[in-house]
């Protein structure tokens, strides 16, 4: 799967999975880590190559770099409160965005906010201030949808 530090087209959340918010000009990086098969292996004395079991999949980890703006109305803020009531949140991306009437292929998440710290500064830097955002959810969900 692409990590999205190359380039993504769409990158917006929702609190109900229904309305969604474009965040594409506060979000600067998009990457995705997490998802693994569980797996197991145990030698026995009779064979020469171990028992190999598979189990659950592990949880997905969903970082966005977002930009930090001082508007309550922006979705730093907006996101840190979510944040913080400790509320589960969708978000949504895709790495292509399809022309009318064509259907984008997008992944979705509904997971909790897990980190989300203060921004830091520096007084050398010129940089925009930034701050990583971190959701962790269970699967990752995949579809087709015609956005306008």
């Amino acid at each position: 799967m692409p990590d999205g530090l190359n380039g993504v087209a769409v990158v917006e959340y929702s609190t109900d999975g229904e309305t969604w918010v474009d965040i594409m000009d506060y979000v600067g990086a998009v990457r995705v880590a997490g998802g693994e098969l569980q797996d197991g292996e145990f030698h026995v004395f009779g064979q020469e190559y171990p028992v190999v079991t598979i189990g659950k999949f592990s949880a997905y980890q969903i970082t966005m770099r977002m930009l930090y703006t001082d508007t309550a109305a922006d979705p730093f803020r907006t996101l840190r409160g979510r944040y913080a009531a400790k509320s589960k949140t969708y978000f949504r991306w895709a790495y292509t965005k399809a022309t009318s009437p064509a259907t984008t292929h997008l992944y979705e998440v509904y997971g909790y906010i897990t980190s989300f710290p203060v921004p830091e500064a520096d007084g050398q830097s010129a940089d925009p201030i930034g701050a990583d955002l971190l959701v962790r959810a269970d699967t990752i969900t995949e579809e087709d949808v015609a956005l306008t």
